[in-house]
């Protein structure tokens, strides 16, 4: 009798092991998964600053007083003005605006989006994939513009906030094998404010 309860105690000893072992596992690569995504989404988000910073923080560049720096602020989408190559007299146009969902539907993640970036009349290039871009337009007395910003009101743009997530492709969960709401990894810039010098002439 007391050998069959020692090897029943065992039992269920060793199952409470192995369930510990397994749930550290599933732990471990849920963490694993996590850091490389992480990782994945801040280079993905930074890459895309790099170029949305250089555009808007030389906006105007080379445009004379005559000319809008920009022409087109709305809440996803934004068209500027600038002379690109130094010594040019041609002032360029660079188009940024958001793609669809359903471009992106093959992803695990429904949020996803392309931002485009267009110069001129060339086709429009894919800057990255986002889950978030919002714009908003201050004065110089720090008054936030409505959106659309009116074609009279243009002039007044003396800075802009940028709001820009980006999310895992991937969920989580899945990639840890785990079942449950799925999870994405994110990496996002909250009211990121450029402020070009030739805004404010």
């Amino acid at each position: 009798m007391a050998t069959a309860l020692d090897l029943l105690i065992s039992m269920f000893i060793g199952i409470a092991i192995f369930g510990i072992i397994i749930a550290g596992t599933r732990n471990a690569a849920d963490d694993s998964s996590f850091q490389r995504y992480e990782t994945q989404t801040m280079e993905s988000l930074l890459s895309t600053m790099e170029v949305l910073e250089s555009d808007m923080r030389n906006a105007g560049a080379g445009v004379a007083d005559t000319l809008p720096m920009i022409s087109r602020a709305e809440f996803s989408e934004v068209i500027l003005h600038q002379v690109i190559k130094r010594g040019s007299a041609k002032v360029d146009t660079i188009h940024y605006s958001l793609g669809s969902t359903g471009e992106l539907s093959k992803t695990e993640n429904p949020n996803d989006r392309y931002l485009y970036r267009k110069v001129n009349k060339e086709p429009a290039l894919r800057v990255g994939v986002v889950t978030e871009f919002g714009l908003r337009y201050l004065t110089a007395a720090n008054v936030v513009l409505p959106v659309p910003v009116p074609t009279d009101r243009l002039s007044e743009i003396n800075a802009v906030e940028l709001t820009i997530e980006v999310q895992s492709m991937n969920a989580l969960e899945n990639a840890a094998g785990i079942e449950g709401p799925k999870r994405y990894s994110a990496s996002r810039f909250d009211n990121r404010r450029f402020e070009s010098k030739n805004l404010k002439r």
